[in-house]
């Protein structure tokens, strides 16, 4: 997943890199929500230091006690919240760190101030957070979110755009491959509302699967999205999109959202129309004539997608 890394470091900083710098002086919340060993949080602090403030999340305790581990490797201090349970609606900020200046400096700012996301130390730090990702994206905005769960990303593509702010970035890693790539039909039409076959390019298809499921997703808070990258590989699907807030932008990304007329035997294809009408003959718009040549069902739908 080295490659999958890259990809998100390069996606964070070009944003990084395109904001105006009045934009600059106040810091970009970035947030990993399945950090794991936490090293993909890590490397943005390490690279982009007091630009960004990074916030890590994980559901696992193993995974919150490796963070904190690599963090104090690293030389860099953590405030760790605690699971929030039903008894706990304010959590408590735990400081942690390779020296006990930054503790202290923690310690110090936790008494001047309700919320302990301040300047200082709580700014040199990374926020790790022991919750599901779907409450602190339903809780908190953000403007850098990158989504890579253990294979479908579509359980939280809703909570993600519920508060990710205007102008922001999501990436989105897919592991599902089985069911992006066509072997698994029915659990993609179960999780993407789509069909998908094993064709010369599969893997474009897959990447234009995820990317109406995160169009739908977007829409139902009234929000567009632009396709920043796309990457399928072997293991993975990776998706970068910009938001755009609006329900303009919204209509404009779901009327993008067609389905293909693929033909079986020379892999031809087509985008049909958006027709309220039905087609009389569709194998026309496709540019070869295989129909004409083989008999029986020759072409085949897929998607819908991107």
């Amino acid at each position: 997943m080295t490659i999958n890394r890259q990809l998100v470091l390069c996606t964070l900083a070009s944003y990084l890199s395109s904001l105006p710098g009045e934009d600059l002086q106040h810091q970009v919340e970035c947030l990993d929500a399945f950090s794991a060993t936490g090293l993909m949080g890590l490397t943005w602090k390490k690279r982009f230091k007091s630009t960004v403030n990074v916030t890590v999340c994980d559901n696992n305790d193993t995974a919150i006690r490796l963070i904190e581990e690599n963090c104090s490797l690293n030389n860099v201090c953590t405030r760790t919240t605690p699971f929030c349970s039903a008894e706990r609606t304010r959590p408590t900020y735990y400081y942690k760190g390779a020296n006990s200046n930054c503790e202290a400096e923690a310690k110090e700012n936790q008494s001047h101030e309700k919320d302990s996301r301040v300047n200082g130390a709580a700014d040199a730090a990374i926020e790790v957070l022991h919750t599901d990702a779907n409450i602190i994206l339903h809780q908190r905005g953000f403007d850098f979110v990158h989504l890579d769960p253990y294979g479908s990303a579509v359980n939280f593509l809703d909570a993600t755009f519920r508060n990710t702010r205007n102008g922001g970035i999501v990436t989105v890693t897919a592991t599902d491959i089985s069911s992006l790539f066509g072997k698994c039909p029915q659990v993609t039409l179960r999780n993407y509302c789509s069909f998908n076959l094993k064709t010369e390019y599969v893997k474009e298809t897959a990447a234009r699967i995820l990317i109406s499921a995160v169009v739908r997703a977007a829409a139902k808070c009234n929000k567009g999205i632009e396709v920043l990258v796309t990457a399928a590989l072997e293991h993975f699907v990776f998706v970068a999109v910009k938001i755009h807030r609006g329900a303009k932008f919204a209509d404009m990304c779901v009327n993008k959202i067609q389905e293909v007329l693929h033909c079986q035997i020379c892999e031809e294809r087509v985008f049909l129309p958006d027709s309220h009408a039905p087609l009389e003959n569709a194998y026309l718009l496709l540019p070869c004539d295989c129909h004409k040549e083989k008999p029986g069902k020759t072409a085949v739908k897929l998607g819908p997608l991107w």
